[in-house]
């Protein structure tokens, strides 16, 4: 049985890869986040009005500003760290998780464009783990870790169902598309699959069957539990490397641990 604080444990510290991972990222392109960068926040202001003026628009033009953004992501770095090294707990730990939680959140906010899945997954790990440490409760805590797994199981069922709805996925011909683009692409592959109609139509129904019937495989039983994630995990580290989604990998298998939990409260009962 993996008890709630062996489940967050491992949540913390895959979580706390991923975000230094981002952090890496951030700080490798800063310069494009200054007044001349295509992420500076001029130009991320300009489409919102609540930020443009008033209070608001002074209090996130100080914050998001270059440099101060930079040392805010370096300050999320640093706590990231620091729960790592499993050397803080009680109080101290609570305050590092969610310091981490608010400039992820705030690091969102000024983005606007070009978020994934995986910063969605992070906030959702983040408050979870907010949430379990905040209250020293075992049913709290056991919701906080259920609310991890759902989300994770939704986001999988969701993104497999939408694919299946699609012609494009059904046929085989979105992950031709995929890896023909300059962004995510990979010129090997492309070459593969649009050489091979059939290869091309079973990656996609890998991933199409992979992802819808995730809540149902999970629940025949633990040792299965393993097994699927396992797969899912290479799957995830496969499409990280061919893509460059360098933190994909960590933001989703970060959830597991609660995944495996939940197929624990399942059996057990």
């Amino acid at each position: 049985m993996l008890s709630e604080q062996q489940a967050a444990l491992y949540i913390q510290n895959l979580i706390s890869i991923a975000i230094l991972i981002d952090a890496a990222e951030i700080l490798f392109m800063r310069r494009q986040y200054s007044l001349q960068g295509i992420y500076s926040y001029q130009i991320v202001r300009s489409s919102h009005k609540w930020v443009l003026s008033g209070v608001t628009g002074n209090l996130f033009g100080f914050i998001f500003s270059y440099p101060r953004f930079i040392y805010l992501i370096l300050f999320q770095a640093l706590a990231a760290v620091m729960v790592l090294s499993q050397a803080f707990g009680g109080l101290t730990l609570i305050l590092l998780i969610a310091l981490i939680f608010f400039i992820k959140l705030s690091a969102n906010m000024r983005h606007q464009t070009g978020l994934d899945g995986a910063d969605q997954m992070q906030v959702i790990v983040l408050a979870g783990l907010v949430g379990f440490y905040l209250f020293d409760d075992q049913r709290i805590q056991t919701i906080s870790l259920i609310f991890i797994s759902a989300q994770s199981i939704l986001s999988y069922l969701v993104s497999g169902v939408a694919k299946l709805l699609s012609k494009e996925w059904r046929s085989g011909e979105a992950i031709k598309g995929i890896m023909n683009t300059v962004g995510y692409g990979n010129k090997k592959l492309a070459k593969v699959f649009t050489s091979s109609k059939s290869t091309s139509k079973l990656a996609c129904w890998s991933v199409i069957i992979v992802e819808s019937f995730f809540p149902f495989f999970i629940l025949i039983n633990i040792d299965f539990t393993f097994i699927f994630l396992i797969v899912v995990g290479l799957m995830h580290l496969s499409i990280a490397i061919v893509m460059h989604l360098n933190n994909f990998f960590w933001s989703f298998i970060s959830t597991y641990p609660a995944v495996i939990y939940l197929s624990y409260l399942v059996h057990q009962n």
